[in-house]
């Protein structure tokens, strides 16, 4: 009897984890993607599992590993998904499986960069200036923890319409980033944009909007990313398909030893 391949499951929706996905599958585990469900049509790899919506904490999230025989956690969940992060861990404990955390490198300021780090969303806030023209990159959830600063003339682009009534001051653009640093700066000034406020959320797809701020001569408030608990932490997808590999090569030897 030939024994089935391990099973992994694969926390996030990010391009990293779409793409780790995809390069695991290719490996030969049997993969399962968990996607939060907060966008409306992410696009998914071929031969992928997908699982939507919550688990119910550490607690439930645990239990469907163990229910569902999963032999590896993969946590490629966004770097300011702390929750997510939290729960990964103390599931990986309570079902006794490995758990590797896909980290994004975080962006780092060149000389010719004017930042200025804020510890969270709530600290930033309160930093930003009075009528400030703001260009705000920080999603849906983000943006909400600005609401009350209706003095500002923001504007903010975003995938999903936000979940509130923005105010009156406020201009909503729908659609993702430019990859193009030289489009990214056109729309600042065409925003007339003083001040630029992001998370460091690190990767390439969204890296364009900090090269536009230093050509723009603008400030950028970079909020740095929350604290997660330690765990094991690869930088890149290559890098996980080794580690996976060398987990998945142990776990092939004991399935096989047991089926004998």
């Amino acid at each position: 009897m030939t024994a089935r391949p391990p099973r992994l499951l694969i926390i996030g929706g990010t391009v990293d984890a779409r793409r780790a996905a995809a390069a695991l599958a290719g490996q030969g585990w049997r993969v399962t993607m968990s996607l939060a469900g907060l966008t409306a049509a992410p696009r998914l790899p071929q031969g992928v599992e997908v699982r939507r919506g919550g688990f119910g904490g550490a607690h439930g999230l645990a239990r469907w590993i163990e229910e569902n025989s999963v032999r590896l956690l993969i946590d490629a969940s966004h770097p300011f998904a702390a929750r997510m992060g939290h729960n990964a861990h103390a599931a990986a404990n309570l079902a006794k499986v490995p758990l590797i955390r896909l980290e994004r490198p975080p962006w780092r300021p060149s000389p010719a960069d004017r930042w200025i780090t804020a510890p969270s969303l709530d600290a930033a806030a309160a930093m930003i200036p009075a009528a400030t023209r703001v260009f705000a990159a920080l999603g849906s959830r983000g943006l909400g923890r600005l609401r009350h600063r209706g003095d500002l003339w923001l504007s903010a682009r975003m995938l999903e319409p936000p979940a509130f009534r923005p105010p009156p001051r406020w201009r909503i653009l729908r659609g993702g980033p430019s990859p193009s640093a030289a489009r990214e700066a056109a729309l600042l000034a065409a925003l007339g944009s003083e001040l630029l406020v992001c998370r460091n959320s690190g990767g390439e797809a969204a890296r364009a909007k900090i090269t536009a701020a230093r050509l723009r001569r603008l400030p950028v408030l970079m909020i740095e990313r929350p604290p997660r608990p330690r765990a094991e932490t690869v930088t890149g997808v290559q890098a996980l398909l080794r580690r996976a590999g060398e987990l998945g090569s142990g776990l092939n030897k004991c399935m096989d030893a047991s089926v004998k």
